[in-house]
């Protein structure tokens, strides 16, 4: 095999993305693999945000697949890992996936974690490969939006001026380190603001912020147009958890009512707490994956935890 790996740069983004697309489009049967995720975008959005990298199998110059990684402080999840349909079977994610593990330990992280398709024998060995144990039921889970949603006591980053912003991420950092010391992502939240991707909620309690969510909706983003994803959400863990993360979804769904946003979507681990707010709040999966950690590591996958995040 003639391929070689490289890290992954701005000038690869079209490629990645139309690989991105024709694979998952074909991996799931849609009858028009390339317009998977339609207009929404899971490649340049996390590479110009800052937070994931990634490497590139490239053949004679053309590209024929990539990985990504996103990094939150302590932790990072590994993926999406996509090959040219037409190179499947070739070996070439099996040369790409360790040096995409390296790549993304170089910068730092303490654990990391993945979100794979538990039909895919193929795909678990795969990961099994590079020190990857599966472990619990990932759930991606979607509810119409009630337009008339009051969103209570919220406040959106996008509001706040230079201290406010800063002062509203150390807050959403020591939230995020309740549930994994050292989880930030705080690297997400500017990405939404500056590149404009949706907004972030945080649920204000007196003087204090008891939780926050990065949404993305609308064209460009990680959902893309008529819906609005809960990207990344965390409420304080302890007593009044389950209520404070019911607050932060009606602030979530009033939002999208805003925007005029059909569908709210979400996804969190079945381990955690927070799978049974979202069944209980009238949330149904759509799809169900399998999270792998490194070394059987649990990380913030606890009955204690009160977390939405999405790993595709």
């Amino acid at each position: 095999m003639s391929v070689t790996i490289r890290p992954m740069a701005e000038s690869d983004l079209d490629a990645v993305d139309r690989i991105n697309r024709l694979a998952f489009g074909t991996f799931f049967g849609l009858p028009d693999p390339p317009k998977f995720r339609g207009d929404g975008d899971g490649v340049r959005t996390r590479f110009r945000a800052g937070t994931a990298s990634g490497v590139v199998a490239e053949d004679n110059g053309v590209v024929v697949g990539a990985g990504m990684g996103s990094v939150w402080g302590s932790f990072a999840v590994i993926g999406p890992v996509m090959v040219e349909p037409s190179r499947w079977g070739g070996g070439i994610a099996h040369a790409m996936t360790p040096a995409l593990v390296r790549h993304i330990e170089a910068r730092g992280p303490r654990l990391l974690g993945l979100f794979t398709h538990p039909q895919s024998a193929s795909h678990i060995r795969l990961y099994e490969g590079v020190g990857f144990h599966p472990q619990t039921m990932h759930a991606c889970m979607a509810k119409p939006v009630a337009a008339d949603r009051n969103g209570g006591e919220q406040v959106l980053y996008s509001t706040l001026d230079g201290p406010a912003r800063a002062s509203a991420l150390s807050k959403c950092r020591e939230i995020c380190g309740a549930s994994y010391p050292g989880l930030d992502v705080g690297g997400e939240i500017e990405a939404v603001r500056t590149l404009k991707l949706g907004d972030t909620v945080l649920l204000r309690r007196e003087n204090d912020i008891a939780g926050f969510a990065v949404c993305h909706s609308g064209k460009g983003s990680e959902c893309g147009s008529g819906a609005i994803l809960a990207k990344l959400a965390f409420v304080r863990p302890g007593t009044g958890a389950t209520a404070e993360l019911r607050a932060l979804l009606q602030c979530c769904e009033a939002l999208g009512g805003q925007l005029g946003a059909q569908r709210l979507v979400a996804c969190t681990n079945a381990a955690r707490g927070s799978y049974g707010v979202l069944k209980d709040y009238g949330f149904r999966a759509f799809m169900n994956g399998i999270v792998m950690m490194q070394r059987n590591d649990p990380g913030y996958h606890r009955p204690d935890v009160f977390a939405l995040d999405d790993w595709r």
